[in-house]
């Protein structure tokens, strides 16, 4: 892991929650079972940049990481197009902004 992560693991939560009290009912995706993937390393800006642009890998032709092959965090949108992580003091819940979308200080 280019993070220089040493921890690694992989959580299957197989729980469904209540779907009655969302802001929007867009949102009952993410109140069925998930896939936690936790490392114990911190997100640099530039994983963050990579992140929101998901088509074109700022890191592709770097030798010295995973994600040269398109391979890391990308590899989580096989499996979901709801991504949701924290890291540090920042935390993403819809990274794409396809539930919830930020305008101007506002949730829309």
């Amino acid at each position: 892991d280019d993070a220089g992560a040493f921890q690694f693991h992989v959580i299957i939560d197989g729980r469904s929650h209540p779907t009655n009290s969302l802001i929007c009912n867009e949102m009952m995706a993410w109140k069925g079972p998930a896939i936690m993937i936790y490392n114990n390393a911190i997100f640099k800006i530039n994983d963050f940049d990579s992140l929101m642009q998901i088509r074109v890998s700022r890191k592709q032709g770097d030798d010295t990481i995973i994600e040269k092959h398109k391979l890391g965090l990308i590899l989580c949108y096989y499996f979901t197009n709801v991504l949701s992580f924290i890291s540090n003091s920042i935390a993403f819940l819809n990274p794409h902004e396809k539930f919830l979308t930020r305008r101007h200080g506002k949730i829309q």
